[in-house]
């Protein structure tokens, strides 16, 4: 899978495209995409809903602060051959994944994020702020 621009039902209707930068994962192909700033609040609700969700559980809280950050996240920026999300959400995420893919896939998009953000230093400076302000805050 080389680097290319897809055109998705997701974001079909606002005639935008996505970069996706391709990864392979248990010897399939996907491919992953930086996510924006919306995309990273939509992460932060869902992460916070999703370790109340997991605590009230009996799950350990700093555990799952960590691991549901790095699944939201997955469930935004992981696309199939179609084109498609392949997660709905952290959950099934957390339920389909092992620990190493999850770690992982994570890893390969924060490589991809400093990767563009070398070449854009004032995106680099919006995820530093937004790690410092909000993910942070998560851990």
């Amino acid at each position: 899978m080389s680097n290319k621009v897809y055109i998705n039902s997701a974001n079909a209707d606002n005639q935008k495209s996505i970069q996706l930068e391709p990864i392979v994962m248990s010897g399939r192909s996907f491919g992953i995409k930086l996510l924006s700033v919306y995309e990273f609040l939509k992460c932060d609700l869902a992460c916070r809903n999703l370790v109340d969700k997991l605590t009230n559980q009996g799950f350990d809280a700093n555990l799952c602060k960590k691991i549901c950050e790095q699944a939201c996240i997955i469930s935004l920026c992981l696309y199939n051959k179609e084109n498609e999300r392949v997660f709905i959400d952290g959950l099934s995420v957390i339920m389909t994944l092992t620990p190493e893919e999850l770690k992982s896939t994570y890893s390969q998009y924060e490589n991809l994020a400093k990767k563009a953000a070398k070449f854009n230093k004032s995106s680099l400076e919006k995820i530093d702020y937004i790690k410092k302000n909000y993910i942070k805050n998560l851990i």
